[in-house]
């Protein structure tokens, strides 16, 4: 797996999903993976990121 830091969201194959760059983004074992470091909005970047990438499991980090 290559793990893609702060880069257009991409599926394992590579293809381009959204223009969205999520702070980090990889897939192993054929699971796609979101991780996205907020400071607001935590819900709405979850919706953006699920929207773009409906399978991969998001995690969002939330500094408040």
């Amino acid at each position: 797996s290559q793990i893609r830091k702060n880069q257009a969201l991409v599926d394992d194959a590579g293809n381009k999903l959204s223009n969205y760059r999520p702070d980090l983004q990889w897939t192993q074992a054929g699971v796609r993976y979101i991780l996205q470091v907020v400071d607001s909005n935590p819900v709405t970047k979850f919706a953006e990121l699920k929207a773009a990438d409906p399978t991969a499991i998001i995690r969002i980090l939330y500094l408040h």
